[in-house]
This record gives structure tokens, C-alpha cells and sequence, in this order.
């Protein structure tokens, strides 16, 4: 790709990371195998995140994230689209293409794993055994210190009111598993035996379950690395994560100028360089959290790109180009029209208060849906001044 000095242009680029001869698939499997968002929608605005980050890197992507209105959106954002994207409309479509890169041989970087009667392991650029391993909430003391995890037991998924019985509410509930997990659909906060009821009837169909004690929070930090096809370790960046009281993710506070503390990027790059020793590269981001107390946990470890990171590879490119000191990434829905959302996208991009990143453009969707929906960053000079911008925009139906 040729680098348009008048783009907003990453710190690095995918294909930087990990090479041209890969194919990023963001895409979770159509199947619903693992702990994730079951909504195909979102499943599929996933995969247009990466595009104005990925360089020369080839990326799987669904046709409603890169129909000529989405990209004359993102273009008029002065964002840099990928040139090179394997697109697909329908499940048939996707299956389709993975059919095909299985055949030419093609080595692909997952996102997510899939199950194997989808993808054969031969396809995966990284091992999914390792990256299974890295992602099992049950394997988190292989990495981090003791005295940075909560106190926890991994049980059999059965075992759950039995072991909730020898701890104090409220208590967190986590699946252990090698499938994926995000978003916090693999988490449960229980404050009574009623949730822990939901907890047993959720967690069924997931062999093991770590049951954590529930840590008092003041901030939790999310700390990305990426180890290059290179060999290079490389430190990305750190935002403050934004979660609802129930443990679903919700977005990031990104800071201009902004360095986590010291214990906290030492235990985040302790963690990267011990996985890296068992075989892993490309990107992962993890949360870790100060308590109310002043201790520090690591909560989750993440070993692939994280929903804020094509915002934090941006950060330096979209404070530069609009002036800004603070950004909120997040995903918003929402109640109006496509070419309405269009013209109110417009106005916000031409008043440099947003970027959007990936656009879902529901007059092209397979599916049944009226109203568009996106993720992207909120540009402002402090949080009180992007929280005025966020009404700004639920007024005009977007929340």
C-alpha cells in the first residue's frame, strides 16, 4: 500500500506484524463455537475493524463492512483502507472461501479458532493448540505471578453451587475453556445463590469453570503487545477498559501521551515474553486491573486483537489530525435510517468529532435488520467534552 501522507496512518501496520504471505481472519465461525457475541452481525462488524490497519495484508471481510458507501465514510475520516480483501455475503460464502484457502494451501491468522471439521489446523498460521492453551481462563498462573491473580479454583462445571458453598459473595465466574472467549459472554458476577443458579444453567455445556473471588476495582487497564514475524517485541499501548457492573466490555478510554503504572507494564510485558517462549506471535492485549486497595490483578489475557486495537495503533494519527487529547472507542447501535446515519456520520466526521472504524451498512445486509450500526472513536479535548459529543449523537438516535 502506498502511504498517503494526508491519511491518518497506523503507528504499525498489520502487515508489519505479520508479514504479506498470511490472511487475517477476524471472523468468529459462523457456528457459534465458543464464548462470544451469538449475534452474526456483530460477528461480521468484526471483521471491518482491522481494514484501516492492515497495510498490504490480505484480510477476510464481509461485504456490508466495504460497500462504496462504507469506504467513502471511512475516506472522508482520512482513514487508508486495505486494498486486498477476501470478501464474503453469506455463511456459504465464508465457508466457501475457507474451502478455498484450504486448498491453495494458505496459512491463515485466526482471530478466533474455529472448530476443526471447519478449518483444518493445517490452515492456521499459529497453532490453535497454543493459541487454545493461551486463551483458557484455567491456564492464567502458567503466566502471571500468584501474587497478581484472585484467589480462584477451576471446578467442574456441575461442581459450581457446591464450590460457591467455601466463598464469599459476591464471586466471579469464568469459563475455562480452549474456544473463544470475548466481550465478557464467557463471565457471570454473582452476587446471591439466584445467580449462581443462572451461573450452573449458563456454564453447562462448558466442561470446567474458574470460580474467582471478586475484585474491588478502581481501574482496569488494557496493555497491548506484538511480537513481529521479526522477532520483535513491540509495545503498542495501554487504555482505560470501560465494563458494566455485570462484566460485559463496553469500550476504551484512550489518553494522549499515556503510560500505565510501573507494575503494571512490567507485569503486562512479563506475560507477552512468556508466551512468546512457548511459540506465539502477532498481537495480544491484556486486562489488568488496580484494585481499591492498590493491588494489582491480571483479570484476562487476550492473545489476538483486541476490540481497541486498531484504535490504539490510530491514537497518535487521529490526535495529530484532530487535535485531541482523549478518545472513546466503542460500538454504538442505532433507531434511524442507513442514509440518515449516513448524513449524521457526515457531519460528525466533517466536524472532527468522530472516526468511524467499522461500519455495518444494513441496506446491504443478508439479514433481517432496518437500521445500521458501527464501532469507532470519539474525539475530544477531555472526557467531559466527549460525553457532550456521545448526547450529541444519542440525539440523533445513535446509542
Amino acid at each position: 500500500m502506498v502511504k498517503d501522507k494526508t491519511k491518518i496512518l497506523p503507528i504499525i501496520t498489520l502487515d508489519d506484524i505479520f508479514g504479506q504471505d498470511l490472511i487475517l481472519n477476524p471472523r468468529p465461525p459462523f457456528s457459534n463455537y465458543g464464548w462470544l457475541p451469538k449475534d452474526p452481525i456483530k460477528q461480521d462488524l468484526l471483521t471491518g475493524s482491522p481494514l484501516p490497519v492492515t497495510g498490504n495484508l490480505p484480510v477476510i471481510c464481509s461485504d456490508s463492512v466495504i460497500t462504496e458507501e462504507v469506504i467513502s465514510l471511512l475516506e472522508k475520516a482520512n482513514l487508508q483502507v486495505a486494498p486486498f480483501p477476501h470478501i464474503y455475503r453469506t455463511e456459504k460464502e465464508y465457508k466457501d472461501l475457507l474451502d478455498l484457502m484450504r486448498i491453495q494451501n494458505k496459512k491463515l491468522v485466526f482471530n478466533h479458532v474455529h472448530p476443526p471439521n471447519e478449518m483444518n489446523y493445517e490452515g492456521y498460521w499459529i497453532d490453535p493448540e497454543v493459541l487454545g492453551f493461551l486463551n483458557d481462563k484455567a491456564n492464567l498462573a502458567k503466566f502471571v505471578p500468584l501474587s497478581h491473580i484472585p484467589h480462584r479454583v477451576t471446578v467442574n462445571s456441575s461442581e459450581i453451587k457446591k464450590a460457591a458453598y467455601l466463598m464469599e459473595f459476591p464471586l466471579v465466574v469464568k469459563a475455562a475453556t480452549r474456544q473463544s472467549t470475548g466481550g465478557g459472554y464467557d463471565v457471570i458476577i454473582c452476587s446471591s445463590k439466584k445467580e449462581i443458579s443462572y451461573a450452573c444453567e449458563y456454564f453447562r455445556t462448558c466442561k470446567l469453570v474458574v470460580m474467582e473471588e471478586f475484585i474491588q476495582i478502581n481501574t482496569i487497564y488494557n496493555i497491548q503487545f506484538a511480537k513481529t514475524v521479526h522477532g520483535q517485541t513491540i509495545y503498542l499501548g495501554t487504555s482505560e477498559q470501560i465494563c458494566t457492573p455485570s462484566g460485559n466490555y463496553l469500550g476504551n478510554w484512550i489518553y494522549k501521551n499515556y503510560e500505565p503504572p510501573k507494575l503494571v507494564m512490567e507485569l503486562g510485558r512479563s506475560i507477552m515474553e512468556c508466551a512468546c517462549s512457548l511459540g506465539f506471535f502477532g498481537i495480544a492485549g491484556f486486562d489488568i486491573a488496580i484494585s481499591k486497595d492498590n493491588r494489582v490483578f491480571a483479570l484476562d489475557l487476550n492473545f489476538r486483537l483486541n476490540g481497541s486495537t486498531p484504535a490504539q495503533l490510530l491514537k497518535d494519527g487521529i490526535m495529530r489530525s484532530n487535535d485531541a487529547a482523549v478518545l472513546l472507542y466503542r460500538t454504538w447501535k442505532t433507531s434511524i435510517e442507513w442514509k440518515v446515519f449516513m448524513s449524521v456520520c457526515t457531519e460528525f466526521i466533517e466536524s472532527k468529532y468522530l472516526i468511524p472504524l467499522s461500519i455495518y451498512n444494513s441496506s446491504s445486509s443478508p439479514y433481517s435488520i432496518y437500521s445500521p450500526f458501527f464501532s469507532g472513536v470519539l474525539v475530544g479535548s477531555s472526557r467531559k467534552d466527549i460525553l457532550n459529543k456521545e448526547r450529541l449523537l444519542a440525539q440523533h438516535g445513535i446509542t
